[in-house]
């Protein structure tokens, strides 16, 4: 019987030796086959460091672009800074006051509450940031309130006028709702159903001045 003889490019097969050649494989490929073989290679390896260099340097360029643009997505509004600062609504029997600082560009934190002879009952603390899709998110901590568990409001609206904030899903309140009257004014306002009726409470908040000396 005659002998069955195997074609393959660039190998030819000669008892149990085997020689490689590499004229028709691309240069990296030589250098791969160099290392992994006791064949020599005459491919500069001064090429070789280049396209490394290269390719690492295109993938770092990838990575600071990729941050960049994740961080101007999630960076909040600059008219949410309208809120920072302290405020008060004195139109009730305990004036309620409420506070927001700026965390990061990414960030604001919030909080209401009332003082009395000089003790701070604290009502609520917020977060206000941007979730992965870029919406604006309202996240309130109520004292006394489910479970004291932070509930999620999502922006319907947001402009340099105004900011409402929704979670259908809650009991009350359904909406949340600030609007920027002017540098010194807010008109915070709360609302849902409560026992079939819509029920809405208002806030009418001026900027605290504090005096400096």
């Amino acid at each position: 019987m005659a002998a069955h003889q195997s074609k393959s490019i660039g190998h030819h097969h000669s008892g149990a030796q085997t020689k490689i050649s590499y004229a028709k494989y691309d240069q990296n490929f030589c250098l791969a086959e160099q290392l992994f073989s006791n064949h020599s290679c005459t491919f500069d390896l001064t090429i070789a460091r280049k396209h490394m260099y290269r390719m690492l340097f295109f993938s770092f360029i990838f990575l600071l672009m990729n941050i960049s643009c994740s961080s101007l997505k999630n960076k909040l509004p600059v008219y949410a800074n309208q809120l920072l600062g302290t405020w008060v609504d004195k139109n009730r029997k305990s004036p309620i006051y409420e506070t927001w600082e700026k965390s990061s560009n990414q960030l604001l934190l919030g909080k209401s509450y009332t003082i009395k002879s000089g003790d701070t009952t604290y009502l609520e603390t917020i977060s206000l940031n941007k979730d992965q899709n870029g919406r604006l998110l309202y996240i309130p901590v109520t004292a006394g309130q489910n479970d004291e568990k932070p509930v999620v409001f999502t922006s319907t609206h947001s402009s340099k006028d105004s900011m409402v904030f929704e979670n259908k899903l809650h009991d009350f309140p359904q909406r949340i709702t600030y609007a920027f009257v002017n540098k010194d004014s807010i008109y915070a306002e709360i609302s849902g159903p409560i026992d079939g009726q819509l029920r809405k409470v208002g806030f009418a908040y001026a900027r605290v001045v504090i005096p400096t000396n």
